[in-house]
């Protein structure tokens, strides 16, 4: 199924404001991988000069909760983000790349959870790195599932 990235860009930026401000974009997404790029600015610099530590978290998060929200039915679930682990590896002060994938399997894991006990913590992988995949940061984000009654 092909998704509309305007349309999602659109309702991101509605629902979290902070997300234009970061000047995130999603470039990709489907077929349960995600691709999203953020340009350096000073909107997301530091005291240093480098990428804040707060723009790629929230890069990462909104990245990876598309890519959930891709790959799940959104009309039976909400989803919040439950807890997160970052390490970042490298500073930049240049455009970065966040991609993530999730294996069909970990869905259907997701769903049977869900139908069964009416929640589930999915777990969601995440790189951030700049154009020529250096690493910035691996991102880990775990997704509460909840079942809409």
């Amino acid at each position: 199924m092909a998704v509309d990235l305007e349309a999602l860009q659109a309702m991101l930026e509605q629902a979290v404001p902070y997300i234009r401000r970061l000047n995130l974009k999603i470039k990709s997404l489907g077929d349960g991988k995600v691709t999203s790029e953020m340009a350096f600015s000073e909107n997301v610099s530091n005291h240093v000069a480098t990428v804040h530590a707060g723009a790629i978290f929230t890069a990462g998060e909104t990245t990876g909760a598309a890519l959930v929200s891709s790959v799940l039915d959104m009309g039976k679930l909400v989803i919040v983000v439950r807890g997160a682990k970052v390490n970042y590896r490298k500073p930049f002060r240049e455009r970065l790349v966040c991609t993530g994938t999730i294996e069909p399997l970990a869905v259907e894991t997701a769903m049977a959870a869900v139908e069964r006990d009416g929640k589930y913590n999915f777990p969601v992988k995440l790189q951030m790195t700049n154009e020529k995949g250096e690493l910035a940061a691996e991102l880990e984000f775990e997704y509460h599932l909840r079942k809409i009654n």
